[in-house]
């Protein structure tokens, strides 16, 4: 078989998890970072 993409089902739980943690991390990040300029932008 060629296809090397490994499935959702493939992973181990912990690793979606802290996966799925990092990536709401990241977004919850860039939130910040988008309502720190424009609170600055309204200053």
């Amino acid at each position: 078989m060629g296809n090397r993409t490994i499935a959702i089902d493939d992973l181990h739980p912990t690793q979606l998890t802290l996966g799925m943690a990092e990536v709401t991390r990241r977004a919850k990040r860039m939130a910040a970072l988008d309502k720190d300029d424009l609170e600055d932008l309204v200053r």
